[in-house]
């Protein structure tokens, strides 16, 4: 078995809609677009 690092596979979940994002700064664009949210 291999030891994942999951500190780099870190993922974002969208709360309202579920997507998946690996990366922070298309999650957070992803709820500005998508959900209007700045609360998250």
């Amino acid at each position: 078995m291999r030891k994942e690092k999951n500190y780099k596979n870190r993922v974002y979940t969208c709360k309202i809609c579920f997507a998946t994002f690996a990366d922070f700064d298309e999650f957070d664009l992803h709820m500005k677009l998508s959900h209007e949210d700045p609360l998250w």
